[in-house]
């Protein structure tokens, strides 16, 4: 057939039915049972999606129509102890593309030296907008922010008091001193700089204790909802608070069900405005995301390259505004290397990719489409499972929300461990057998004085059991 004959051929539409057939001929069975399978969200995926499976309206992924295109900012999450080499990093990021003032500031030992002055030398921070989310050192770095004498600063600094400290196992007291001076904090904060984002909802530390989509969906809607509540009780209207929130996610490695999940969020956070009574134009969320560190290993580190770029490009198809990448080597994060390959795979996605010129470009798929309602569903439905038991806080406090997270890190390890799942170079060709795991935990303050003790979501890692040696080959 030539060129121009294959420019003209026209394909037959082709039934359901007919598909069927074709493809239990080939499997040689009577039934296509073997090629369903169920995701840890408990939705069953089919083998082939049709126009019929979508239920959700393409405008409701509420992308098109607030968005003139998808652009988002590069915001590697700078590492040093050390100020003077965190403004040196800072400088070569810039060079290199970052787009976005943000650095882990929980890193930082010195704090007391951090200089938004000096940072402003760095990057105009009346163009260049803040993202800053920290567990433990928001009240000095709100401090030292308010001091300095600009009319204009973008972003977010913010925390989330709910699940910054899960790891640990507390909560914040309700009515106690650190809610307290939070709200003065987010008050001088709104009164100097009304358009930073402040309220933080982390959902991270919920994905990297093994919860699945549907988990992170619904503790993030429910934690929205009691700072709405929270934030009633000094006069802010619901609007105002929730235009003061920025949402941070964890994006793992199963490339189309994190689309899916930010999709999704989208669709929810609308319901939850119009449950208000608000226009999404006037509460349209503010979406931030990173790559797992739950799927990463040190067994073969090269690996978490192409993990990182899977969900970095999952990320960005599904619409976040602000990414940042994890550099591969785990062990050590602030290696110049790993940093600048993290760096590069966003440049990639956006420059040689161009996916930045493209809105919500899953749309329109029907296993997308599919995938996004049945997220909708089953999130909506776990969310008012939490709000019937008395809210987010009730159900972390009771340990509840930590007994459903822990059922499905159990399933997720069980798979790996049986390779039910597989991992390249930590369950499957893996060369180094026993490595020395790694585990780091933040230092806890004062938590006997304004806290409560629950159940830890301890943060975890896939691979490992199989890193330490404890894994059976057989």
């Amino acid at each position: 057939m030539s060129i121009h004959e294959i420019k003209k051929a026209v394909f037959s539409n082709n039934s359901y039915e007919l598909w069927e057939q074709a493809a239990l001929k080939t499997l040689k069975t009577r039934t296509l049972q073997a090629l369903y399978t169920e995701t840890y969200e408990g939705i069953k995926l089919s083998p082939i999606y049709t126009k019929k499976d979508v239920r959700n309206s393409l405008e409701d992924s509420c992308s098109r129509g607030f968005q003139q295109n998808n652009n988002w900012r590069i915001a590697q999450k700078l590492i040093s102890p050390d100020w003077e080499n965190l403004k040196h990093q800072m400088l070569k990021a810039k060079e290199w593309g970052q787009e976005t003032v943000s650095f882990d500031a929980d890193n930082l030992l010195e704090l007391a030296k951090l200089d938004f002055t000096e940072l402003s030398e760095i990057y105009n921070l009346s163009a260049t907008p803040l993202l800053l989310l920290t567990k433990y050192k928001f009240q000095m770095i709100a401090h030292k922010l308010l001091q300095i004498d600009h009319d204009h600063v973008s972003g977010a600094l913010a925390v989330d008091l709910i699940s910054s400290r899960l790891e640990q196992g507390y909560l914040y007291k309700l009515e106690g001193q650190t809610w307290v001076e939070w709200k003065e904090i987010i008050s001088n904060l709104e009164a100097k700089y009304p358009s930073l984002r402040t309220i933080l909802i982390d959902s991270t530390p919920y994905h990297n204790s093994g919860a699945n989509a549907i988990q992170e969906l619904a503790a993030s809607l429910s934690e929205a909802i009691f700072y709405i509540k929270e934030m009633q009780k000094i006069g802010w209207e619901p609007q105002k608070t929730m235009q003061k929130m920025i949402f941070h996610f964890s994006i793992g490695n199963n490339f189309f069900m994190e689309i899916a999940k930010l999709r999704a969020f989208r669709i929810l956070w609308k319901t939850v405005c119009s449950a208000y009574e608000i226009d999404l134009v006037d509460c349209n969320p503010l979406i931030s995301a990173e790559t797992s560190t739950f799927t990463k290993s040190l067994l073969e580190p090269y690996n978490n390259i192409l993990r990182s770029g899977n969900e970095a490009f999952a990320a960005v198809i599904g619409g976040v505004h602000f990414l940042h990448v994890a550099p591969f080597n785990i062990s050590d994060p602030s290696d110049e290397f790993a940093m600048r390959i993290a760096r590069s795979t966003q440049l990639l996605l956006r420059e040689e990719s161009y996916l930045d010129k493209v809105i919500d470009p899953a749309g329109g798929s029907f296993y997308v489409e599919t995938l996004t309602g049945e997220l909708v569903d089953k999130s909506w439905e776990l969310f008012q499972t939490i709000d019937k038991k008395a809210g987010i806080y009730s159900v972390l406090q009771s340990g509840w929300f930590q007994k459903i997270v822990k059922e499905t890190l159990m399933k997720r390890t069980k798979d790996i461990e049986t390779r039910k799942r597989s991992m390249i170079g930590v369950n499957v060709f893996r060369l180094d057998s026993n490595v020395k795991s790694l585990h780091i935990s933040k230092a806890d303050d004062n938590h006997d004085l304004d806290s409560v003790s629950i159940e830890p979501l301890e943060q975890v890692r896939l691979a490992e059991k199989c890193e330490s040696g404890d894994f059976n080959e057989g």
